[in-house]
């Protein structure tokens, strides 16, 4: 309750009103995570599980090694699509 306005304190918005990750920003911190979309272990700095990874195709497995910002969102949203379908 730092701000004022009105001379009225102005309090920040409660933690449960931050908006949901976006897609994009799901993507980026899919391989920081140590569970899969499946709910497995997986390593980090990995998308998916290795069991999930292998029911990929493997042009969705080529793709899935492109970097943040030159295709990996796209590639990493097509793979959870396919995999949760």
């Amino acid at each position: 309750m730092d701000l004022v306005e009105d001379n009225k304190p102005v309090r920040p918005p409660a933690f449960a009103e931050t908006p949901r990750p976006t897609p994009l920003m799901e993507a980026c911190l899919a391989p920081m995570a140590d569970r899969c979309i499946c709910r497995k272990p997986k390593k980090v700095r990995r998308a998916f599980c290795l069991d999930c990874y292998l029911r990929l195709t493997p042009a969705m497995q080529k793709a899935l090694w492109q970097r943040a910002g030159h295709g990996f969102e796209e590639a990493y949203r097509a793979a959870k699509e396919w995999l949760l379908a």
